[in-house]
């Protein structure tokens, strides 16, 4: 309860977390497309960029799931 108050409790909910991550792949094109060529390292850094627009309150392997869905890799 403490968390949510202070607005720190975690991002969990997929359509609000699909939201960003379909955000963050448009913007950051160079990423996506080393991600597509099988980059794995590639992933990290949208991860990165996902938890940086939530202020770190994304959960990172669903974050990570779900970008994974949306770029449709199997990396």
């Amino acid at each position: 309860r403490l968390l949510e108050e202070m607005g720190l409790e975690r991002i969990g909910g997929e359509g609000e977390l699909e939201e960003i991550a379909r955000k963050v792949i448009e913007e950051n094109p160079r990423p996506v497309e080393s991600y597509r060529k099988g980059k794995k390292t590639a992933l990290k850094a949208l991860v990165g960029q996902v938890m940086r627009a939530t202020g770190g309150r994304a959960d990172p392997v669903k974050t990570a799931g779900i970008l994974k869905r949306l770029l449709g890799g199997k990396n």
